[in-house]
């Protein structure tokens, strides 16, 4: 089962902090200059300005040089991305607001948005009400009221979701353009040899890049549980005390991740290894590699964990084990945690160092 940590391992520009920095950054550098005046550029010269004041974005971009120097960005799918970067009301929110460690901050800021919208709090919201004033080109006499009306009526949520659709869909053309379409060229450059990665009948993965497919030469069968690139893809946030059974609020509920992944369908493929794990008397374990197991996605982790009859979590280090232990407590209990760490259904391992080098030479990377 793999995690946004599994993309990372591989020193991806999936973090969070990587993609609102990249974005930033892209939002600035075209905000008076049209792209079409372009004709062709790759990722690398595109992110070398940034990557000259960035350490995190150099570091990354140095690590499969190469690949990221042969990758063309395609103009028509830029440009579009571009575009929605200029006037997405919940990304110009999501720049104002300055926690941006890992996706669960993301998360947590649209919990926190929608708990404003509920209660018609517009504190502390001022660059998304500004946003809705520059998009819709409100003048000043309208928009003094704009605190008021906006977050009041009812009747804005599905504007609300609009925007949020369309920034989901911006996050999907930034993994497009600066991950998933590089993977291919990763692969021809780098051989990556963590065997312990390998023969895995199934891989279970909540990310939307292709990251496993593309690296490994595998014959597993991939479930993207939150939707992959060329597809919808979940991105919401947990179930609160609105979603429990005989409370009749239902204004937010398609922002749920459960909600999600039922109208989008995502679990469907889950089907299949449910039936093919209980049909089978062999003993079955499961690896956890990159995976935060944050109580945000505590609904489709306790079904994923009964499936098994050992789970190894891996963890990068002391750090990511405290995170882990306090997240798995959060969801289990103190009491079951310790049951399922004595029987040894749970496991903790070091994650081994990732082991890659480049095709045609013995250099270690």
């Amino acid at each position: 089962m793999l995690g946004n940590g599994f993309d990372l391992y591989h020193n991806l520009l999936t973090h969070y902090d990587d993609f609102m920095t990249i974005a930033e950054y892209l939002s600035k550098k075209y905000n008076t200059i049209f792209y079409e005046e372009f004709n062709e550029i790759n990722i690398y010269s595109e992110l070398d300005d940034l990557a000259k004041t960035n350490e995190v974005i150099r570091e990354k971009l140095l690590t499969y040089e190469d690949a990221y120097k042969e990758t063309k960005i395609n103009i028509d799918e830029y440009d579009n991305f571009l575009d929605k970067l200029h006037t997405n009301c919940w990304f110009k929110y999501f720049i104002d607001v300055k926690n941006r460690n890992g996706w669960v901050a993301l998360e947590n800021q649209v919990a926190e948005a929608l708990q404003k919208f509920r209660q018609s709090n517009p504190i502390g919201m001022d660059s998304f009400s500004d946003a809705i004033k520059e998009k819709n080109n409100y003048d000043d006499a309208v928009f003094k009221h704009i605190k008021q009306y906006t977050f009041a009526k009812e009747e804005n949520d599905d504007y609300y979701f609009e925007e949020y659709n369309e920034f989901t869909e911006i996050l999907r053309q930034y993994l497009r353009i600066f991950v998933d379409n590089v993977l291919p060229q990763i692969s021809n450059y780098y051989v990556f040899n963590n065997n312990y990665l390998k023969n895995n009948d199934y891989v279970l993965t909540f990310n939307y890049t292709n990251t496993y497919d593309e690296l490994y030469d595998t014959e597993s069968y991939i479930i993207h549980i939150h939707g992959r690139l060329d597809e919808a893809i979940v991105l919401g946030v947990n179930s609160d005390e609105y979603d429990n059974a005989g409370i009749n609020d239902n204004r937010f509920i398609k922002y749920k991740k459960y909600y999600q992944r039922i109208t989008k369908r995502t679990l469907d493929a889950l089907v299949t290894l449910f039936t093919d794990v209980n049909s089978t008397t062999e003993h079955n374990s499961l690896f956890i590699i990159g995976h935060s197991l944050d109580v945000s996605d505590k609904d489709i982790i306790t079904v994923i964990f009964d499936m098994f009859d050992v789970i190894k979590i891996y963890f990068h280090d002391d750090s990511a084990l405290d995170s882990y232990v306090k997240n798995l407590k959060l969801i289990f209990g103190a009491e079951e945690l310790s049951k399922m760490t004595f029987s040894q259904k749970i496991i903790f391992r070091k994650l081994p160092p990732n082991e890659y080098k480049k095709v045609n030479t013995n250099d270690q990377l």
